[in-house]
């Protein structure tokens, strides 16, 4: 991943950002997915969640964020109707 986002300072095409950002949507998906079995198998286990557990949904969340900011268009603020008033 730290790849591809280097890579993106250098092409500056919006399909690369969107595709980066739909891998990125979809890993993130998938960490949720592997982080909830973690937290079922911890509590099967009669323990509590540590705080690095806890704090991993923090960091897979933010990286959800990112890639739904990375597959929205940079230009679509000005072809909002709302922007296009006088």
């Amino acid at each position: 991943m730290l790849v591809l986002f280097l890579a993106l300072l250098f092409i500056r095409r919006t399909y690369a950002r969107m595709t980066v950002g739909l891998l990125m949507l979809f890993l993130s998906l998938y960490f949720s997915l592997a982080w909830f079995d973690e937290m079922v198998d911890v509590r099967a286990a009669g323990g509590t969640p540590s705080a690095g557990l806890r704090s991993a949904i923090l960091f897979i969340a933010g990286a959800f964020c990112m890639s739904i900011l990375l597959i929205i268009p940079l230009h679509l603020p000005r072809r909002m109707p709302l922007y296009n008033r006088k």
